[in-house]
């Protein structure tokens, strides 16, 4: 069993824990931590480390409804349709004009993301054999984030690049835009 991305695993103490309270065999490392305290975590033997290198990032989500004050949904108050049909997106911009995204997804929460996806290639060369795998996260947020290829593409781009081809780490960085994984280098 994997401890998944959304835990934020950020310390030798949590995976020490996943391990002997939940028999985890491995655990997502937090994106909210920086190259030099991801090199400080000790793991257990048998145990695998794992890495979100590309997803929308998420900052919040919600059960209640934030569309009310943003879209001008009609409805006073979330009912049992609105969990399951509800499918909307809006921007809105903080006093600082910093954008954020509020995505819903029919059967989902109201969720808030950051305006640019997260994605960090720095990790797999600079930190060669500690993670054991790889998420991508191909989910469709409309963030800032650009994508010139298909996501079949994407895909290959990805995957050649963790199997070692730099090239394809290049590309990466050419046809996907406006990303941010400034947690790598500067921590929270």
């Amino acid at each position: 069993m994997l401890a998944g991305p959304l835990l934020n695993t950020t310390n030798s103490y949590s995976i020490q824990a996943l391990k002997q309270e939940f028999n985890c065999t491995g655990a997502f490392i937090s994106n909210e931590l920086n190259r030099a305290e991801m090199r400080h975590l000790v793991k257990p033997d048998d145990f695998e480390l794992c890495y979100s290198i590309y997803h929308p990032n998420l900052l919040l989500e919600s059960r209640q409804c934030l569309f009310l004050q943003t879209r001008g949904c009609r409805k006073t108050q979330i009912d049992d349709k609105c969990l399951d049909r509800c499918q909307k997106s809006t921007e809105v911009l903080s006093l600082d004009s910093d954008a954020f995204i509020i995505d819903k997804q029919r059967g989902s929460h109201n969720n808030l993301y950051a305006q640019q996806h997260f994605m960090n290639t720095e990790s797999v060369t600079q930190m060669p054999q500690f993670f054991g795998r790889y998420l991508i996260d191909m989910r469709v947020i409309n963030t800032h984030t650009h994508i010139e290829v298909s996501p079949l593409e994407l895909v290959t781009l990805f995957k050649r690049f963790i199997a070692g081809d730099i090239e394809a780490g290049q590309q990466l960085q050419s046809v996907v835009t406006q990303t941010s994984c400034q947690q790598y280098h500067k921590g929270l």
